[in-house]
């Protein structure tokens, strides 16, 4: 043992140190502590336990106290909803439009709505406490008992009461009764009385309705879709058929007997009860009698569904009044519709009623596209206001005038009619229809108008005749000593442009003794063929240079190989006084547009070829009003001052054309221009003539791209005594000898290389030609041939009249003409 002082363990230790626990402490601290173990999860075990039990108890407490929270929110939802129907339930009895009592079981009024208290005339706070047996009519008060006894063995009960209103008024009013679940009961009412009273007069107008039905004059039942009869009239029920009740038993039986009509009639029937048709009209002849009746069939809605109406009338003296009737309507619209004057029927509307073939005839409208339209299409828009006022007048005076009016046709053309009316009048006396019968006088105007004109045409042409002879040997004269005259002075002469105006002026005057014998068909008109193109060209250069600079005149051909057998001199002067017209028109400016066309032939042209050409002349000037249109043609008359015009002008035109189985058309508004078209049967070609037409003189052709160019070196060769023809197309290098020209001038100043190319194939060609070419002021042409010239610009006409002069009459040439 130690010597040192040992603790309490130390000395434990050692009093037991050599014994059994010496040898044995290790087990009995494993079996210590194994013991201790056991007793603390006994311990834990039995705590866990505890702790469990007491949290079931818990959540015990948690469920009970949410079940009572959701059982008090419940009763609090119950009691709210309670009070919501309750207030509901106010609300409806206050305002509902029924009458609502709650009686409670001493059978008191406990409880009553405003209109209850309407319905009884008695205030809501005196009717409570009152009771049925204090309003109900005596009479019925033991039934009231009855039905209040039934209500309280819980059955629902309806029944019709009389009420003693508060003013003493009787009325009438269903109720229905209930008990509700405290005891009481309710009653509802409605007001009944004004229902019941029309109930009674419907059963009164019924029996009327009846009797009415019974006296009809003809057959009438009414049956079920399957042909049973519910109701027939009286006369029905005299003749009702021996197989009974059933219509189409009876009629399938007559039918299998061979009735045709009653096969017709079952047909019908079965159709209108199944719905394919609404109703169905059939007539047939009863057999062995002579007799014809008319059939009824029709589909109505019944009280408890759909039922069909049979009805028969004897329609024989009907028949024969409307076949006399329709007889009568034939033989008058037969007379209508062939009599030739216009018949026009117009109701009091002013609708058309009738239109007949001569109406159809004469203004283009077929009668279906009128009648029921007011008749004031047909007018023209500056007569329709007059027409329907003095229509207005007829209608309520009932005065009729005969007059004269213009009918506007459907392709616009007018007719001047002169009409007599009669009107129709109704049982009361006002007029109902207008009757207007017209005979078409347009033509008769017009030979009326032709005949003073010619009259007038006459006394012109006397006039000319007597005085042609001598003016124009007077012109002779006056030409004769101009020629003379010029000769001997010279060109450089003062006088010269005198005499030149002096000139003029009598070729002037020789051109209105020409005219005057045209227009008095007293001169002989040349025909011949002619391309109207050229005609027009011509005129156009001709006119060109007497138009003041503020007019444009624009042009536009036909083809060359359209033509026209005419009098060249008196076409051109037809357009020349169409442009003179035209630019008298417009003394502010404008533009004059001349344009020629091939058009089928126009009514009033007779062509053998069925085509026509139309010249005509636009301006942008003042127009003319419709009364200046009116008299255009009449001779002598003008708009221009006395001094300006002679009124013959456009008279000449119309006769000119005329003359060439043509006609004139004009169409013209005041302040929107005029256009003047004179149109001419197309006619055949002439004899083939060379390209370039000898006029007079050598012939010369100009070719070159610059239209002004061109019509300038025309216009001085032309003056110069040559005949001149313009192309812009360059002609074929080889021609016949007879449509070789004297000269050709060709234009290269504008430097194309394809001019220039064609130039010089040009003067190749053997035998040489005459050509002059005319090139810029820089250009240079190389040539070999001694037949050719050359002139620079500037370009001076008198300088290529000379080269042009050498070059025709065969004289040789420098080669070069520059102007300086």
């Amino acid at each position: 043992m130690s010597q040192v002082a040992p603790d309490a363990g130390r000395v434990w230790l050692l009093a037991v140190e050599g014994t059994w626990f010496e040898r044995h402490w290790l087990a009995v601290v494993i079996t210590t502590v194994v013991t201790a173990a056991f007793v603390l999860i006994a311990m834990a075990y039995r705590q866990h336990r505890l702790t469990r039990a007491l949290l079931e108890q818990v959540k015990h407490l948690r469920d009970a106290k949410s079940e009572a929270r959701r059982r008090t929110a419940a009763h609090q939802l119950a009691r709210e909803d309670l009070q919501i129907a309750e207030q509901v339930y106010e609300a409806l009895k206050a305002r509902s439009p029924l009458a609502v009592f709650i009686i409670d079981a001493a059978g008191r009024y406990v409880s009553v709505n405003h209109a209850a208290s309407a319905l009884l005339g008695i205030p809501e706070d005196r009717l409570l406490g009152m009771s049925h047996s204090d309003v109900i009519a005596r009479d019925q008060l033991d039934r009231a008992g009855a039905d209040a006894e039934r209500t309280r063995s819980g059955e629902w009960v309806k029944a019709v009461y009389t009420f003693r209103r508060g003013d003493g008024a009787l009325v009438e009013a269903e109720v229905h009764s209930a008990t509700l679940h405290d005891g009481r009961a309710i009653c509802i009412a409605t007001d009944v009385t004004e229902a019941r009273r029309q109930d009674e007069r419907s059963r009164v107008e019924l029996g009327v309705v009846t009797s009415v039905l019974d006296g009809l004059p003809m057959r009438m039942v009414v049956a079920g879709l399957d042909g049973r009869a519910i109701w027939m009239n009286r006369r029905w029920r005299l003749e009702k058929p021996a197989s009974g009740d059933n219509l189409l038993t009876a009629v399938d039986v007559l039918a299998a007997q061979g009735m045709a009509w009653a096969a017709t009639i079952a047909s019908s029937y079965r159709a209108v009860a199944s719905g394919v048709r609404e109703n169905a009209v059939d007539e047939y002849a009863e057999p062995g009698t002579g007799r014809w009746l008319r059939s009824y069939i029709a589909r109505v809605d019944g009280p408890s569904g759909p039922l069909v109406v049979l009805s028969c009338e004897d329609v024989t003296d009907q028949r024969a009044a409307l076949s006399s009737r329709d007889e009568e309507r034939r033989f008058v619209s037969a007379v209508i519709e062939t009599v030739a004057c216009l018949v026009l029927v117009i109701d009091r509307e002013g609708r058309i009623v009738r239109f007949n073939q001569a109406c159809s005839a004469l203004t283009g409208w077929a009668p279906e596209d009128v009648v029921g339209r007011h008749f004031g299409m047909l007018i023209p828009a500056e007569h329709r206001g007059a027409m329907i006022e003095e229509f207005g007048s007829v209608v309520g005076s009932g005065a009729v005038r005969p007059l004269e009016q213009e009918l506007e046709t459907r392709g616009g053309a007018r007719r001047l009619v002169n009409w007599s009316n009669a009107v129709l009048r109704d049982p009361e006396g006002r007029v109902e229809y207008v009757i207007a019968t017209g005979i078409d006088i347009t033509d008769r105007k017009r030979l009326e108008t032709e005949l003073v004109q010619a009259q007038r045409m006459e006394s012109v042409g006397l006039l000319a005749g007597g005085i042609a002879h001598d003016f124009n040997n007077l012109l002779t004269a006056i030409f004769g000593h101009i020629g003379l005259a010029k000769r001997a002075i010279g060109p450089t002469h003062p006088a010269s442009d005198s005499l030149e105006r002096v000139e003029q002026a009598a070729d002037q005057a020789g051109r209105v003794v020409k005219s005057l014998l045209t227009f008095a068909r007293r001169e002989h008109a040349e025909k011949r063929p002619e391309r109207i193109a050229t005609v027009v060209s011509d005129t156009v250069r001709l006119v060109q240079g007497t138009l003041p600079a503020t007019i444009r005149l624009v042009w536009r051909a036909c083809p060359q190989d359209v033509w026209v057998t005419c009098d060249r001199h008196q076409i051109e002067q037809s357009l020349l006084n169409l442009v003179f017209n035209a630019r008298d028109a417009m003394p502010t400016g404008g533009t004059i547009s001349i344009v020629a066309r091939d058009i089928p032939a126009p009514e009033g042209v007779e062509s053998p070829t069925g085509r026509a050409v139309s010249i005509s002349v636009t301006d942008t000037g003042v127009g003319m009003p419709r009364e200046v249109l009116a008299r255009l043609f009449e001779p002598f008359f003008t708009t221009k001052p006395r001094g300006e015009g002679t009124g013959l002008g456009l008279p000449i035109v119309r006769s000119i054309a005329q003359d060439h189985g043509g006609i004139v058309r004009v169409s013209s508004q005041h302040g929107q221009g005029a256009t003047v078209e004179i149109v001419f049967p197309r006619g055949e070609p002439g004899e083939t003539t060379p390209s370039v037409v000898r006029a007079r003189g050598d012939r010369v052709l100009i070719c070159g791209p610059r239209p002004y160019a061109r019509r300038i070196i025309a216009s001085s060769l032309r003056a110069a005594g040559f005949s001149v023809e313009e192309s812009s197309d360059a002609p074929p290098g080889v021609m016949p000898e007879a449509e070789r020209p004297s000269l050709i001038v060709v234009d290269l100043s504008n430097g194309d290389d394809g001019w220039s190319g064609y130039a010089h194939r040009l003067v190749a060609v053997e035998p040489p030609l005459a050509v002059i070419v005319l090139l810029a002021a820089e250009g240079a042409f190389e040539f070999t041939s001694e037949r050719v010239e050359v002139v620079h610009e500037p370009l001076v006409m008198a300088s290529l009249v000379r080269a042009a002069h050498r070059l025709v009459s065969g004289e040789r040439s420098v080669g070069t003409f520059r102007d300086e």
